[in-house]
């Protein structure tokens, strides 16, 4: 594993965690915005590094755009900046596996099957990993959907744990049993175990495997 996509893995772990510390801290909702948005741009940044292509101008520039847009949002409303990793990052995510499915493309998660098969990967995984591609989408867009409603309706407290704590445990369970259910399914093939697929994913990088 490279030392860059170590480090967007890491980061991304360690992001609820981090989160989690600053809310005990007694932060006040303003410094707990901007402490949630400094993680969040950590990751993405450490994300689009790991992806082993050239930086340009051209390909920075969005990015940097992008954070100085939210600037002025935190000096003018600074409360609204703890409302914007959590939707955010769902919505990249949902991002990254929707625009693996377009045509030409090759979906996200028969892409890591195909890696972790050593570029084999038999037709009806094929089309099983395309389709659990289209799941992974649907689960993070409802994430974005429960993030963005917690924040218009529910009290600050009820968003922060959903969104720094119960989400997670929803990622980590939806993770698990869909792998129980493919060993079980398609226990006719081999299947790597959940340390290997993380590392192929950690090897490969998130971002870098979307936009291959």
């Amino acid at each position: 594993m490279g030392i860059r996509p170590a480090l967007t893995l890491c980061l991304a772990a360690l992001f609820p965690v981090f989160s989690y510390a600053a809310i005990r801290s007694d932060l006040s909702p303003t410094w707990l915005g901007l402490v949630d948005f400094l993680l969040f741009a950590a990751i993405l940044i450490a994300a689009r590094l790991s992806d082993g292509r050239p930086r340009t101008l051209r390909r920075v520039w969005p990015l940097a755009a992008g954070f100085g847009l939210c600037a002025p949002l935190f000096f003018l409303k600074p409360d609204t900046m703890i409302y914007f990793s959590p939707v955010g990052i769902s919505l990249l995510l949902a991002s990254l596996f929707l625009t693996t499915l377009t045509s030409g493309q090759e979906p996200l998660i028969t892409r890591f099957a195909r890696l972790e098969r050593r570029g084999v990967l038999p037709d009806d995984l094929r089309i099983y990993t395309r389709r659990l591609t289209w799941a992974w989408t649907v689960f993070f867009c409802l994430l974005v959907l429960e993030s963005a409603l917690l924040a218009a309706l529910a009290p600050m407290e009820t968003f922060l744990l959903f969104t720094n704590t119960v989400n997670y445990a929803f990622v980590g369970a939806f993770f698990l049993i869909e792998y129980i259910y493919r060993l079980i399914r398609y226990r006719h093939h081999s299947h790597p175990s959940i340390l290997h697929l993380i590392a192929t994913v950690a090897r490969s990088g998130l971002i870098a495997a979307a936009k291959n």
